[in-house]
């Protein structure tokens, strides 16, 4: 499963043992046009109407669609908040379970 990572405004790139060049490399837009799409992984966006985030995942949502590359969109009315990121993760966490019971071929209970 793909979770986008948003540099802006966090400390992603102010690790130390993780320069631009590698952030560079394994951003979500550079992903989605250089990997062959049968190589992604599942990939679910989940963002708060609200955010400052928002035009960004709806423009990557266009990239995967105009590239063909299945994925689950989630929006909902909040901000990037602590009350947005519990109702995100349930979500989040129910999809991923989903996925991996399929990839590992068991039912989805």
């Amino acid at each position: 499963m793909l979770y986008l990572l948003h540099g802006r405004g966090s400390n992603l790139y102010s690790w130390p043992e993780v320069g631009v060049a590698e952030c560079a490399a394994i951003a979500p837009f550079h992903l989605v046009l250089s990997v062959p799409p049968e190589q992604l992984p599942d990939i679910r966006l989940d963002c708060g109407m609200n955010e400052n985030l928002f035009e960004y995942s709806r423009k990557f949502a266009e990239r995967l669609m105009e590239r063909k590359i299945p994925f689950t969109y989630a929006q909902a009315p909040g901000r990037h908040n602590a009350e947005n990121w519990t109702r995100a993760v349930k979500r989040s966490m129910a999809h991923q379970y989903a996925v991996m019971m399929k990839q590992l071929g068991g039912e989805d209970t």
